[in-house]
């Protein structure tokens, strides 16, 4: 679309002319692919599309000036109308001070920006817009005319606060005034409309530009300078730390704020396209005339993750963002509510474009002739039989994926069919189904927790599901639960504490196979319907802990190459308590299919350290499952063949591996996803990023140098991080990049999270550590009643049912049965 534009558009020659006076004659073919032909089209350029394209830092400095003042000049006048003042010309290069810095307007519109903007919606007060804009600058430049003192830093934190609290209020009730503005009927309404919305977009001008350019840097002021050399660590030194850190947190919120403000004004202006990819996007707050279905399906219920291409393609309104991300780029929720969401968006269409439904009397008439056709019986069984193929139709659209068809000519890096454990999807498999959608795959993760329950497999497994969420609602990264708004119910749920799983180990032992039963049905009912692009281009399947079993111990050869990735998060992949039988503890799946496995050296289940599983094989007397428990699915892989595996030891993981190693699995995901035919050799393919290669480190490996042998399995140990997990992995490589300069605050800014950091996982190994010491109480060797040793009932096959009277139709039958 930008090379289609850049060749049919020019761009104003006076325009043109006015750029190379301000000594940005450079940006000037930049600035013609992005679109830009006069003054009004300046909105629509960010910061980011600079930096993207490589412009210097200096140069981007005084396009925000140079943009900053030209919009705010003639704030409500039309676009068309905006100029560069002639005082500004002389002066564009040169060093600003606060007061230079605020937008002013001319003389001749001090009149004009002093009244409101006429609307159906009650104007907006643009002068207000504009001092506001002007307070929040005047207070991030304020540090440098008092300079680094207790005092002037105490002032100009305490002036900031206040500017940014107005600010917010603000943003808040513009938010609510663009939302008034109906999408689609700019064109017919009248100037003062344009008018409103030409204030909106220098507003939100001004005001990005004012943030984005000096505040950051003059946060970082503040803490390397005022917070370092000025305040003692006698006088609170981490009340003041902690005080900066809210103010940073209260940026980064205004921030978002104004991006979602821009989405916002950008859909609802017919010529402007400020961080809107559409005319209209489908808002998450749109009301949905058809509420949750009363008996919704497994496909209705199957929950989507939707990277930023997807999002685009079915332009809906981003509701979720990922660790660290200035603004919010994916999308979340069920496959019923984004048909509800794309249907209410069609009705919506129909109804400006005045397609309206029939009216009573015609619905009168047609019901008359219904009936008059329905006296002739040959008529009616052939409107029976209609009525009857259209219902089944209904129903099996129900039970379908097409509404993915859309995403086919999105390039997304893949599709994932993700298993949640044993809980839902919630804490870690959210948080990984989140960064697979970061990478750009597309995530379907079937909820088994979603049935209403007063269905059957309600009663089997229920919890109460939230509705929707919208823009506005917090998704944190490290909130627990997203998606439930209950406890677990039904009676194939269960604790995942260990006590209360090994009470009766004869009756959890055939509990767990039924589990795996219906959570394998899950995988074959969504892999059935699944659109047909998607299993042309194939899928990965992936799972954590018990849906890390089921993917591990999952069928997957009817799918052949449609399967091109698997892995398996917080399982062991041996035969321990939760496999019934030492078969069930082996891959299930195609053996040429690229395996990756993650567990931690202390994953309080299935790990080698100290573990239920661990306990429960040493009993002396009536222990079950391996004695040579490695904690890993390392032998498990070799011993069967396995043509391409990778394992992932991680030193002083548990089973929820997020709580230590969160920026490892984003890159480790990058990796499979992209490669995940060479994800064998993952030590070599990071060995030339300074940042990467210390990450993992090679145990042991099948491959050898100078063979060509087809099995070819890694065990990799990954040491914990020396950075915050909590820290994305752009704060991480900065950090990295200020310690190489030599910057010695940054290990200050690190001491914190640590800190923090640590009491979490220290609290999470003490409730682990308890939980393992009830099952080790159990255990024989110390005087318990010991573990039961007696094996599930077999199920009957095919074989166990063939005719037992003659050998030899037995023989032949079994022979076609097998072939």
């Amino acid at each position: 679309v930008q090379c289609w534009r850049s060749r049919i558009l020019a761009m104003d020659p006076g325009f043109k002319k006015e750029l190379q006076q301000q000594r940005l004659g450079a940006l000037v073919p930049l600035l013609e692919e992005l679109g830009v032909q006069s003054a009004e089209d300046l909105a629509d350029v960010e910061d980011e599309d600079l930096v993207n394209a490589g412009v210097a830092d200096i140069q981007r400095r005084r396009f925000g000036r140079f943009k900053a003042d030209l919009l705010a000049s003639e704030l409500p006048g039309s676009p068309s109308s905006l100029r560069l003042p002639e005082k500004k010309a002389a002066s564009t290069g040169g060093s600003f001070s606060p007061a230079a810095r605020r937008p002013e307007a001319p003389a001749a519109q001090s009149n004009a920006m002093q009244q409101k903007v006429a609307s159906s919606n009650g104007g907006l007060q643009v002068q207000e817009l504009q001092m506001l804009v002007a307070e929040v600058t005047s207070a991030v430049h304020a540090l440098e005319q008092h300079g680094p003192t207790q005092g002037a830093a105490d002032t100009w934190r305490d002036d900031l606060r206040k500017s940014l609290n107005k600010a917010s209020d603000k943003l808040q009730e513009v938010r609510d005034k663009a939302r008034g503005l109906q999408p689609g009927s700019l064109a017919s309404t009248s100037p003062e409309v344009h008018s409103e919305i030409a204030a909106l977009n220098a507003f939100i001008s001004v005001f990005s530009s004012s943030l984005s350019q000096k505040l950051t840097s003059k946060l970082d002021h503040f803490h390397n300078e005022v917070l370092k050399n000025s305040v003692p660590k006698d006088v609170g030194q981490d009340t003041m730390r902690q005080q900066l850190e809210r103010l940073e947190d209260q940026v980064h919120s205004l921030q978002t704020e104004n991006r979602h403000l821009s989405s916002v004004v950008g859909s609802r202006n017919s010529k402007a396209v400020v961080h809107s990819h559409c005319d209209e996007f489908i808002s998450n707050h749109t009301p949905v005339a058809h509420p949750a279905p009363s008996e919704a399906t497994l496909v209705e219920n199957t929950l989507l993750f939707l990277p930023q291409a997807a999002v685009r393609a079915f332009d809906l309104e981003p509701n979720m963002d990922d660790k660290g991300d200035p603004k919010r780029e994916l999308w979340f929720g069920r496959v019923w509510e984004l048909r509800a969401l794309l249907h209410e968006h069609k009705m919506h269409k129909k109804r400006r474009n005045k397609e309206v439904a029939l009216s009573d009397e015609a619905r009168e008439q047609l019901s008359k002739n219904l009936m008059r056709a329905m006296r002739n019986e040959k008529t009616r069984a052939l409107l029976s039989k209609l009525g009857a193929r259209w219902k089944g139709a209904a129903t099996r659209k129900r039970d379908n994926l097409k509404v993915l068809e859309e995403l086919r000519w999105c390039s997304l890096r893949g599709t994932c069919i993700y298993a949640h454990g044993s809980g839902g999807c919630s804490w870690d498999n959210f948080r990984i189904c989140r960064m697979m959608a970061k990478v750009g795959v597309l995530v379907i993760a079937p909820d088994g927790f979603a049935y209403p329950d007063t269905t059957a497999m309600g009663k089997m497994r229920h919890k109460d599901i939230t509705p929707l969420k919208k823009t506005t609602d917090s998704v944190d990264y490290w909130a627990g639960d997203l998606l439930y708004k209950s406890d677990a119910s039904g009676s194939q749920t269960y604790s995942t504490k260990a006590d209360a799983v090994l009470q009766e180990p004869e009756h959890w032992r055939e509990f767990y196979e039924n589990c795996y039963r219906m959570r394998r049905d899950e995988l074959h009912f969504i892999m059935k319907r699944l659109p047909v692009w998607v299993k042309s281009q194939g899928f990965f399947i992936g799972g954590t802990s018990e849906g890390a079993m089921t993917v591990a111990r999952f069928d997957d050869q009817r799918y052949g190459r449609q399967v091109i990735g698997r892995f398996i998060n917080s399982f062991g992949i041996e035969y321990c308590y939760f496999t019934p039988t030492p078969e069930a503890g082996r891959l299930g799946g195609q053996r040429d299919v690229p395996t990756l496995n993650i567990i931690g050296t202390k994953d309080q289940f299935f790990g080698a350290e100290d573990s239920v599983a661990k306990i429960v094989a040493e009993d002396p007397k009536t222990g079950y499952g391996s004695h040579d428990l490695t904690g890993h699915g390392y032998k498990t892989m070799v011993k069967q063949g396995v043509d391409v595996g990778l394992v992932c030891l991680l030193e002083d993981g548990v089973h929820s591996p997020c709580n230590t190693h969160d920026n490892f699995l984003r890159e480790l995901f990058h990796a499979f996803f992209t490669r995940p035919g060479s994800i064998w050799q993952l030590h070599e393919l990071w060995q030339n990023d300074e940042l990467l290669k210390d990450m993992v480190r090679l145990e042991k490996t099948t491959a050898k140098p100078d063979s060509l042998a087809s099995m070819k399995v890694t065990l990799l140990f990954v040491p914990t991080s020396p950075y915050p997990i909590k820290m994305s992995q752009r704060e991480m490589a900065k950090l990295y990049q200020d310690a190489m300069n030599g910057d010695r605050s940054c290990q200050i800014r690190m001491a914190a999270h640590f800190e923090e950091e640590k009491k979490h996982i220290e609290d999470e190994r003490a409730d682990i550590k308890k939980s393992l010491e009830t099952v080790r109480q159990q255990s024989s060797g110390v005087g318990g009643r010991g573990f039961s040793e007696k094996q599930p009932v077999k199920m009957p096959t095919a074989y166990d049912r063939l005719p037992k009277g003659k050998p030899e139709a037995t023989l032949k039958k079994r022979d076609s049965l097998r072939a």
